[in-house]
């Protein structure tokens, strides 16, 4: 049934079976495929590290950040020091 206007209503068979992919073309796609999947793996790897250094920063502080150096827990100076570490830890 041949109802309605479309571009492809009156193809033949063989024009479209000319415009399926070839086998080197399927080939392409599918390398490029696998290696998005790949890099999405390598980059949740990435973030995961990057939690797991953040986690491990966070459970390590010794200060507070205002009056305290974050890393060792050193006194900060009273002058108007804006610093969250101290000098030996910058």
């Amino acid at each position: 049934m041949q109802t309605g206007w479309s571009v492809h209503t009156y193809q033949t068979e063989k024009q479209r079976k000319s415009q399926c992919l070839s086998p080197v073309e399927v080939e392409a796609i599918l390398q490029v495929i696998q290696r998005a999947e790949r890099l999405d793996v390598l980059e949740q790897q990435r973030i995961g590290r990057l939690v797991e250094r953040l986690e491990t920063m966070r459970s390590n502080v010794m200060g507070n950040g205002l009056s305290q150096c974050l890393l060792c827990g050193e006194v900060l100076g009273f002058l108007g020091s804006s610093s969250v570490f101290c000098k030996d830890c910058r």
